[in-house]
């Protein structure tokens, strides 16, 4: 679910339609989390980083709507979501 949800991800927000970017965002968000719900046997490290990267996206897309592009609050949200996506990629081998 991770890859699909990245991918999304990836792709909406790296072009010039917002509404697609926040979308993709929120979508990423709940897939995340209902993955994490559908598999209680989930080792806690894997949890907890897939939970901090749902709230990374919910985060970012809301501050997304009221934010510039280039303002700095939105780019160290931005770089939180890179880093929290990182680690998701390391631990599901998602290259």
């Amino acid at each position: 679910m991770y890859k699909m949800a990245a991918r999304a991800v990836q792709i909406d927000t790296h072009g010039n339609n917002p509404a697609l970017a926040a979308t993709a965002l929120a979508n990423g968000a709940v897939m995340l989390v209902q993955a994490v719900n559908a598999a209680p046997a989930l080792a806690p490290g894997d949890r907890t980083a897939a939970l901090m990267l749902a709230e990374a996206y919910s985060s970012t897309n809301a501050m997304g709507s009221f934010l510039n592009r280039d303002d700095p609050a939105l780019q160290a949200a931005i770089d939180d979501v890179n880093a929290k996506d990182a680690k998701m990629k390391a631990l599901c081998g998602a290259g």
